[in-house]
């Protein structure tokens, strides 16, 4: 999975593993949710069920509605520069 991360591996022409890209931007929309929503889930009792409440699920599904389709300006491991993360996907066999 390490060499699908680095930047190289957008260059690789017999590439066809799309999967540790997804791996790498569901992390990265998991963790800008839990910095921005670090107070509640610390001071939720039990997480497992604040995590399983609708609108927690809901929250959950708006940080990765917003970083799916924006930000080509950013410089991460799991999109190529200048696209969207959609966009800089390889094409499915």
């Amino acid at each position: 999975m390490d060499r699908a991360l680095d930047g190289e591996a957008f260059d690789d022409p017999d590439r066809d593993k799309w999967m540790p890209f997804i791996y790498g931007f569901i992390i990265y929309a998991l963790r800008q949710y839990l910095y921005t929503h670090d107070a509640q889930l610390k001071a939720a009792p039990r997480l497992k069920s604040l995590l399983a409440q609708r609108n927690t699920v809901t929250k959950l599904r708006g940080f990765v509605d917003k970083y799916i389709n924006t930000r080509r300006d950013m410089d991460v491991e799991w999109k190529k520069p200048g696209l969207t993360f959609l966009e800089s996907l390889p094409d499915l066999p």
